[in-house]
């Protein structure tokens, strides 16, 4: 899901940017990389999930 909400998200700052709504685009590109940091936190919450050990994770970013 964080994938396509990505796809579309950017398709929405390309029209953006199109229209030289600058101040969108940079609201648009915050939430782009909020987005790709809650799907790194989810990628290495099921990694962490698959190993089955408690260990402390360090998130990269």
């Amino acid at each position: 899901m964080y994938i396509t909400g990505t796809i579309i998200y950017f398709g929405d700052v390309l029209l953006c940017a199109w229209l030289e709504d600058w101040v969108s685009v940079a609201f648009h590109a915050w939430g782009l990389f909020s987005i790709w940091g809650g799907f790194s936190a989810l990628k290495a919450l099921k990694t962490l999930d698959s190993q089955g050990t408690p260990e402390t994770l360090e998130l990269q970013g």
